[in-house]
């Protein structure tokens, strides 16, 4: 039975939280509490599988009460909820909530959320592991290209185009812009799986508040894995979601498959994270044939989990669009997703493998795709126009 912990100031919320979660005791079990005081002690004397609290409360706010729950209990999923009017110290949350819920929150919402959230812990089994992914609040990002969007950011003639066009290219920027503007904190009336949808939506002023919140993203010297490189990583990246966006027509499909693309890998990112996380995280199982680009960095044949599996978890507590989520947690097995047609999953298992190869295919090279599984989908035939837009791309990129 999940273990959830519900904290407000207000007596009169927290029992109308109580009756409305009412029908789900038979699956939670759920601790409502009066203040942060009074949750950190139930905090200090249990675990708990999910931390909902109220944003505006005296002596320990919901910010001061999460920043606790990540560093003790790493393995809970931290919710807030806050109101529209409540933005600079929602701004406060983004480095310790994992999702922002609005109030008045109704039931279906607030339940949908929690259940999502719990389900993913199925995709980490180890709870050693879920507790290391789930105490990140922020993710590094190369250093170069930081500093870009943030002169960007700084010229007054900047275009929302040109700064969504540079934070698409790195997938740390890319994935805590998404996990904001898809949460509660904006409530827009649907998902946002579109870098530039994303950036155009909360406006550069925002942005800018945005990437301050998280103290900025913490710079990338020193690996943990020997020969590790995160230019080249978010370079692969890139290129991924170029090709696996130019497989579709249809605007959301391209914009889903770009973004899966430039967020397939993170899970690498996430394990090649400082000692603290290296130290912290069990064998990991690798996914792929041993190649620089293909193999995370601590992952090894023997049980555990794969980078795919680790990215899909921080993505999903962090509230991005499942369709993305699931692209990133199946890009090396689309077949454990059934479907009969060929969807942004496909694209992105397809284009990684295409980015991966070298800019001459060898035509007597094993060919790692599934061509069964591309015959079945119908789209076998399209392999040799997708490697010649490889080419273009790689072509492009060179003359850039």
């Amino acid at each position: 039975m999940r273990r959830l912990l519900f904290v407000d100031d207000e007596r009169l919320v927290l029992d109308g939280l109580r009756n409305m979660l009412r029908p789900k005791q038979r699956h939670w079990d759920m601790t409502f509490v009066t203040g942060g005081p009074e949750a950190l002690e139930e905090i200090g004397k249990r675990e708990f599988d999910v931390v909902v609290s109220d944003m505006r409360m005296p002596r320990v706010d919901g910010a001061a009460l999460l920043k606790h729950v990540q560093m003790t209990q790493p393995n809970a999923v931290r919710i807030v909820l806050t109101g529209h009017t409540e933005t600079d110290m929602a701004l406060r949350t983004i480095p310790v909530a994992h999702q922002f819920l609005s109030k008045p929150c109704d039931a279906a919402t607030l339940e949908a959320t929690i259940d999502r959230a719990c389900s993913l812990q199925s995709l980490l089994t180890d709870p050693a592991l879920r507790s290391v992914v789930g105490g990140i609040g922020r993710l590094p990002s190369v250093p170069k290209l930081y500093m870009k969007i943030n002169e960007s950011l700084e010229k007054t003639n900047t275009s929302l185009k040109d700064v969504a066009a540079l934070i698409e290219q790195d997938m740390a920027v890319s994935a805590k812009i998404l996990q904001v503007v898809n949460s509660g904190f904006f409530g827009l009336p649907k998902r946002v799986t579109s870098v530039h949808a994303a950036v155009t939506f909360i406006g550069i002023n925002m942005l800018r508040r945005v990437l301050l919140s998280v103290q900025a993203f913490t710079s990338f010297e020193r690996p943990s894995v020997p020969g590790f490189s995160m230019e080249e990583l978010q370079k692969h990246s890139h290129l991924t979601a170029m090709i696996a966006s130019r497989m579709f027509k249809t605007k959301r499909e391209s914009e889903d498959a770009f973004t899966g693309g430039i967020l397939h890998d993170i899970g690498k990112l996430i394990l090649a994270m400082g000692p603290s996380a290296a130290n912290s995280r069990p064998a990991i199982r690798s996914a792929t044939p041993a190649t620089t680009t293909s193999v995370s960095p601590g992952e090894n044949e023997q049980s555990g989990v794969t980078h795919a599996e680790v990215g899909a978890y921080l993505l999903g507590i962090w509230g991005l669009p499942y369709s993305v989520v699931e692209s990133v947690a199946y890009h090396h097995n689309p077949l454990a997703v059934r479907h009969k047609n060929f969807d942004v999953v496909d694209a992105v298992y397809v284009a990684n493998l295409l980015a991966q190869e070298g800019p001459a295919v060898d035509s007597d090279a094993p060919d790692r795709l599934d061509r069964s599984h591309l015959a079945h989908l119908g789209v076998e035939g399209m392999l040799g126009e997708w490697r010649q837009l490889v080419q273009t791309l790689r072509n492009t990129e060179a003359a850039t």
